[in-house]
């Protein structure tokens, strides 16, 4: 095996190592501020749900958003700036 090989197979070893130690994440927690919430296991808590309309809404502007630019940018570029598909 060639030295320069082996010096190269020697330091992609060493920066792959893990550290023995463990981290404190304790401020990812506190960050991310995640909670124990009871399942939602009626029709009513389903509707009234914040995470629920959240999603919903999301969806919703997400879907709106990508078919406005969809439909508009083709008629846009062909109508008013002449290219041709």
């Amino acid at each position: 095996m060639d030295p320069s090989q082996k010096n190269l197979e020697q330091a992609v070893v060493t920066k792959t190592k893990v550290p023995s130690q463990k981290r404190n994440l304790n401020w990812l927690d506190k960050l991310i501020r995640s909670k124990n919430i009871e399942p939602l296991d009626t029709n009513r808590k389903v509707v009234f749900s914040w995470s629920i309309w959240g999603c919903a809404l999301g969806y919703f502007l997400l879907v709106g958003i990508q078919y406005s630019i969809m439909t508009w940018v083709p008629t846009y570029l062909v109508m008013l700036k002449g290219f041709l598909p």
